[in-house]
């Protein structure tokens, strides 16, 4: 797998409230819905932290049109997120269409 990347908006401190925000299946974090969403909420006072699924990463160089692997690489993706994420206080995990669908559990 993968090293992770973060793509950080609003609040600097660790202790801020914090959410970690998954694209869905055909987009990427920087798509113009990722960015409203991330602008809008960092406007609030939210720290957020948006990450690229491995399969949409490797599809970026290339362009090549690669289908989402199953809900469980997905999820151990989330989960390398979040233990990327250097978060002291509150988080919240979310995402749009299928990235909110990998939530782990």
């Amino acid at each position: 797998m993968a090293e992770i990347d973060l793509l950080m908006n609003g609040g600097e401190a660790a202790d801020a409230p914090t959410f970690l925000f998954a694209h869905g299946a055909g987009a990427t974090m920087d798509a113009p819905f990722m960015v409203m969403v991330a602008k809008g909420l960092a406007a609030r006072g939210i720290r957020l932290a948006r990450f690229e699924f491995e399969y949409i990463a490797t599809r970026r160089p290339n362009g090549s049109n690669r289908l989402p692997p199953n809900g469980d690489i997905l999820q151990q993706e989330y989960r390398k997120a979040i233990a990327a994420l250097s978060c002291d206080g509150p988080l919240v995990i979310g995402g749009k269409s299928m990235g909110g669908d990998a939530l782990p559990a």
